[in-house]
């Protein structure tokens, strides 16, 4: 179940060393024996194997829900979480929104993204779902709740003016144009 080196060095002037434990999948959780010597003080301890099925935890920060954007403007939505895996980490972060998927970069301790307001059809504020997911080093994938966003649709009400000029005094249409 679990392979842990014979032995390890610890460096010179400290008090703890580490290794790399290789695992194999399990169901339940497994004990690997574990003996730390120094001199002559030999310890024998449980090294306890689990198998990560919690998935990560997500916090949305932004958008705020309900945020309204007007359709296709310049500015973007700006999307930030953040997630946690205290088991195995974070593997990686994504937005999903109007049917496309977003990765999320980190940075700070915060993981982000900008997303182009999409345009819309209709006279009508339409609502849509962005969901941030994140998926763990083990395969686990968490989903934070759906964030409502409000798209504004761009409402032109004048309708368009026709203006005819002539440059010579006293032109006339031909017939039919008056």
């Amino acid at each position: 179940v679990a392979t842990v080196p014979l032995s390890f060095v610890v460096p010179a002037g400290s008090t703890t060393g580490t290794f790399t434990a290789t695992t194999t999948p399990v169901l339940t959780a497994v004990d690997a024996n574990v003996r730390a010597t120094y001199g002559a003080i030999g310890p024998l301890v449980a090294l306890r194997v689990v198998k990560d099925l919690i998935p990560p935890t997500i916090s949305v920060a932004a958008p705020a829900p309900n945020r309204e954007y007007v359709e296709g403007q310049a500015a973007k939505i700006q999307v930030q979480a953040t997630v946690t895996d205290a088991d195995s980490g974070v593997k990686r972060v994504w937005a999903e929104f109007d049917g496309e998927s977003y990765e999320m970069a980190l940075a700070a301790g915060v993981w982000s993204a900008q997303i182009a307001v999409p345009f819309i059809d209709g006279t009508q504020d339409a609502t849509k779902e962005l969901v941030v997911r994140a998926e763990d080093i083990t395969g686990n994938i968490g989903s934070a709740a759906p964030v409502p966003v409000i798209i504004k649709p761009v409402l032109d009400n004048a309708a368009p003016t026709i203006a005819w000029s002539c440059l010579t005094t006293g032109a006339m249409f031909p017939v039919g144009y008056a």
